[in-house]
């Protein structure tokens, strides 16, 4: 519909009957131009509709960018938010979780430790009541005590006894060497008209003795036992020639 149509219609509108009469008789006449008028605006409006096309193509795209970044950054926004608030969640479970064990073990291991403390005491009153008693060790260790001592003196006595018997061998083997050697010393006694070299004139501390008993003497022995057992001396004490 023209800009002329229109304004016509709003006369009509406005006017009274006979007006509108008016108004369609001068648009009656006036047809020709009018027709121009629409094709000349349908032409212009052909030759805009690539423009306009690609006006309403840009205004769209454009549009719809501007839709879809802000969808896209509203919904990168909830995902961030839900991310956040979702990681959180579960930082704060595991937390829970991490702080339940930990209170956990530190319960079990003050529990373990009471107990291990309740069983080291009834465990050491136990046994002192019917494995070790105080008294009943006490006599056992008096008893190994006594036993010790009686043994101590059992093999103090039995030393003794070895040492004497050991001394006395050793003297009788001392004996027996000092009669061995001395049963062929018999030369070196002394006679009537010289004196010996064990009872010199000339020493000062008096004939040599050995055993409180004088060398000489003990030689005059030796060879006498020594000429009994050879069968060289006579029931009187001569020689056997």
């Amino acid at each position: 519909v023209s800009r002329r149509g229109e304004e016509s219609a709003q006369f009509h509108c406005e006017s009274s009957p006979f007006g509108a009469m008016a108004d369609f008789y001068d648009l009656w006449k006036g047809q020709k131009s009018v027709v121009a008028d629409l094709r000349q605006r349908l032409e212009d409006a052909e030759a805009s509709a690539p423009l306009e096309r690609e006006s309403a193509i840009r205004i769209q795209r454009l549009f719809r960018g501007a839709y879809v970044r802000e969808d896209v950054a509203i919904s990168r926004a909830a995902c961030i938010q839900i991310t956040r608030l979702y990681r959180g969640h579960v930082a704060r479970e595991l937390f829970r979780k991490k702080f339940e064990a930990q209170a956990l073990f530190e319960n079990q291991a003050r529990y373990h430790y009471h107990a291990s403390c309740i069983q080291r005491t009834f465990r050491g009153f136990y046994s002192r009541k019917h494995y070790h008693d105080y008294s009943a060790r006490k006599k056992y260790i008096d008893s190994i005590q006594e036993k010790g001592n009686k043994l101590r003196e059992k093999l103090a006595i039995h030393y003794e006894k070895q040492m004497m018997e050991e001394e006395l061998r050793e003297r009788a083997k001392a004996e027996r060497e000092f009669k061995e050697v001395t049963e062929n010393l018999h030369h070196l006694v002394s006679t009537r008209t010289s004196a010996g070299i064990y009872a010199s004139p000339y020493a000062l501390e008096g004939p040599a003795t050995v055993a409180g008993v004088p060398v000489e003497e003990h030689i005059r022995v030796g060879a006498k036992q020594l000429l009994q057992r050879q069968g060289r001396l006579t029931k009187k004490g001569g020689l056997v020639v």
